[in-house]
């Protein structure tokens, strides 16, 4: 149906979790798009207070692309009880020979109740989204004390 357990697609359309053509980075299978020009996936992670002004964010996520025109793209996004307060944003991954690690490593804005993950592929031409993304992980450490 479409779905993936624990993420939404704003715009309702069903991504997938693909086995080959390319190989997954890593594990059994990696998240591909519908065939549309712009395509995003979009998991909530709601934090509860013990994580206020002491966390470190530490994300990354593998992308890549098949063909010539295709891209990956990865935002993070960190939100108070109701406004945004900072975005972290990928490169734009356009290559296809090889799958790319793009990396955050930043200070937890003070005050984040909830980070916004959004994978974001964009179809440039032809008639198949070939954004493709594996191995995604996000982790909260404790802030080292200076």
């Amino acid at each position: 149906d479409g779905r993936i357990q624990g993420w939404h697609s704003p715009n309702k359309l069903a991504w997938k979790q693909r086995l080959s053509d390319p190989s997954p980075q890593n594990g059994k299978a990696y998240f591909y798009p519908p065939s549309s020009s712009q395509a995003e996936l979009v998991q909530n992670i709601i934090l509860d207070d013990s994580h206020d002004g002491h966390s470190w964010v530490f994300f990354s996520a593998y992308m890549r692309k098949y063909g010539e025109s295709d891209s990956s793209q990865v935002t993070l996004e960190f939100w108070d009880e109701k406004d945004l307060i900072s975005t972290w944003l990928s490169s734009e991954v356009s290559t296809c020979s090889r799958w790319v690690k793009e990396t955050c490593s930043q200070a937890l804005p003070a005050k984040t109740k909830c980070i916004v993950v959004r994978l974001i592929s964009k179809r440039r031409y032809g008639n198949h989204n070939d954004g493709y993304y594996d191995n995604l992980m996000l982790r909260l450490l404790q802030r080292p004390e200076n």
